[in-house]
């Protein structure tokens, strides 16, 4: 849903009653870890960093964060 929100930020000025009720959301998921519940589970998204290709020649596997 937020994703949602930023990609709306990305195209257009939001209301500032709209402004007031994501701030209020954004606070309280952070909270939680930017996660949600589904039934009795906290999901929260994976936090991936991509900081380019590989090494000429090193070909990313599986191995890599083991």
């Amino acid at each position: 849903m937020l994703d949602a929100v930023d990609r709306t930020r990305d195209h257009e000025p939001l209301t500032p009653g709209l402004e007031d009720i994501i701030g209020t959301l954004e606070t309280q998921l952070t909270a939680l870890g930017n996660g949600y519940r589904l039934g009795d589970r906290l999901l929260r998204p994976a936090h991936v960093e991509v900081t380019g290709p590989p090494p000429p020649g090193r070909q990313p596997g599986p191995t890599d964060d083991e």
